[in-house]
């Protein structure tokens, strides 16, 4: 018995402090895993957070596509691609015909669909480089880089026919009225708009529903 006591006694001597230690690493190895998670959750969180503010700062919350200040930041980079390139880089704006009718006769909630369902259908039929975006109202813009002005105009074309053969739910077709424009070599970004925003108003004085394209500055 004596000699059990002795052994037992020993035992406990080496043994107990080793399980103490043990327990005490343990306990520091998840709280550093509980530490580290809880960085990694608020980490992604705030990373998720300002994806989404980002992008709700960039986007029309009626159109769900690129809002003017978006839309102006993604012509100026494909203007500075354009220069340092030498790339070709066109622009289409566009407008849609007798809006006001259609808001006035049919009310806004109808008018805010016709919006969304053109902007759902103009992206159907543009390439993922190009930038689409609201400039405002009923006046949408397309920046299409590597875009010769003659593959602009078809692109225009198409797009034109799309709308005029869609079905917007109203008694009468809805139109618009394209300007073009190709970008030349170190003009101003407002130069650039401006000059398609002019031949879209020459298409709406030219009985709507057409193309117009300018390719110098007049």
């Amino acid at each position: 018995p004596k000699d059990r006591d002795k052994i037992m006694s020993q035992w406990i001597i080496t043994v107990q402090p080793q399980s103490i230690s043990n327990k005490i690493y343990i306990f520091l190895i998840g709280v550093i895993t509980l530490f580290s998670l809880f960085i990694l959750y608020r980490y992604f969180s705030t990373l998720i957070r300002s994806n989404i503010l980002k992008e709700l700062s960039e986007t029309d919350q009626l159109t769900n596509i690129s809002n003017r200040r978006k839309a102006l930041e993604d012509i100026q980079r494909h203007i500075d691609l354009s220069n340092r390139y030498s790339h070709h880089l066109s622009l289409i704006y566009f407008d849609i015909d007798n809006f006001k009718i259609i808001n006035d006769h049919y009310g806004h909630k109808t008018g805010d669909y016709v919006l969304s369902e053109l902007a759902d259908l103009i992206k159907k039929h543009i390439r993922k480089t190009d930038s689409f975006g609201r400039w405002g109202g009923e006046e949408f813009i397309i920046s299409s880089p590597e875009s010769s002005l003659d593959d602009t105009n078809k692109m225009a074309s198409i797009l034109k026919t799309e709308i005029q053969q869609h079905d917007f739910k109203l008694q009468k077709k809805v139109t618009c009225s394209f300007g073009i424009t190709s970008y030349q070599k170190g003009e101003s970004l407002d130069s650039f708009i401006n000059r398609a925003d002019k031949a879209m108003y020459r298409a709406k004085h030219s009985g709507k529903d057409c193309i117009v394209i300018l390719q110098t500055k007049s």
